[in-house]
């Protein structure tokens, strides 16, 4: 739906305190809500703006076979009817005596149950950051059930998806910060993650933090064999400097502590591992 919250068409109604846009597609129709903008769907989870471009996507949980994407390009799109429970993605599924009925649109991207213990699509978000430009315009999603992550990009009018990672998350929801940063939660530990560019060399990790009285304390997992080095910043955008000796990763969890921080200090504090290799 899209309704406009500066304003009230129902004064007279506490549970109603919003306008209609005169635009929306379904106003004259007396068969359908005025606050309707797209209909079809059966279970977003979830739907994101693009921050630089306005386009709506929109990750559809399937019945029994299909995952879906929809999207919506920022040019008013409305009254699109995405098929459900005509279709599901791409595929027939409960069709109507008289046959699919014209005007139905399809997903952009889907993927089958078929593959891999697939079960539940996540929707994300497109990366819009700094830190790692290879990420920059992809739309990041993922699986609840497989763990899988993947990318997608509109390439020359040809949607496009890589799977990234295969990890054993189940995968809840994504996030983004004011900076454009991507996130990934776990259902079953509650934990969120930083999504990086791991060949970028330089990489945020994920950890809990320990403050003590007077250090940060925290784990990580790194690669074995790999050389590391623990760089903090008061501005994640900002520079970055090295905290102690490098050291060489035998690919358990690693423990570091900050004994260099003001603990008193209420500012932020950010850490990243940079990873490389021996010859570098």
């Amino acid at each position: 739906m899209r309704i406009d919250v500066s304003g009230d068409d129902f004064p007279t109604d506490d549970f109603k305190n919003y306008k209609i846009p005169p635009n929306n597609p379904f106003i004259e129709n007396d068969a359908a809500r005025d606050e309707i903008w797209a209909l079809g769907l059966r279970n977003p989870w979830r739907f994101s703006f693009d921050r630089n471009t306005g386009e709506m996507f929109i990750a559809d949980v399937g019945q029994s076979s299909q995952e879906e994407i929809n999207h919506l390009s920022s040019t008013g799109q409305s009254g699109i009817n995405f098929g459900w429970r005509i279709k599901e993605g791409s595929l027939n599924f409960s069709v109507p005596s008289g046959g699919v009925p014209e005007g139905l649109t399809d997903p952009v991207f889907e993927y089958s149950h078929n593959i891999g213990n697939n079960c539940s699509i996540t929707g994300g978000y497109v990366y819009r950051g700094t830190l790692y430009p290879r990420m920059f315009g992809l739309y990041f999603y993922g699986d609840y059930c497989s763990g899988r992550i993947w990318a997608l990009k509109n390439l020359h009018g040809n949607w496009v998806s890589k799977e990234l990672l295969d990890t054993s998350m189940f995968l809840s929801t994504f996030g983004e910060d004011e900076m454009g940063n991507l996130y990934v939660s776990d259902y079953t530990n509650g934990i969120i993650y930083h999504i990086a560019d791991s060949d970028n060399k330089t990489h945020l990790t994920t950890s809990d933090i320990l403050q003590t009285e007077n250090s940060f304390k925290f784990n990580f997992e790194t690669i074995p064999g790999k050389m590391f080095d623990v760089e903090f910043s008061n501005n994640i955008n900002g520079s970055w400097s090295k905290i102690g000796d490098t050291m060489i990763s035998n690919g358990t969890k690693q423990t570091f502590e900050d004994t260099s921080a003001d603990i008193n200090n209420n500012a932020s504090r950010f850490y990243r591992i940079r990873v490389f290799d021996n010859d570098e």
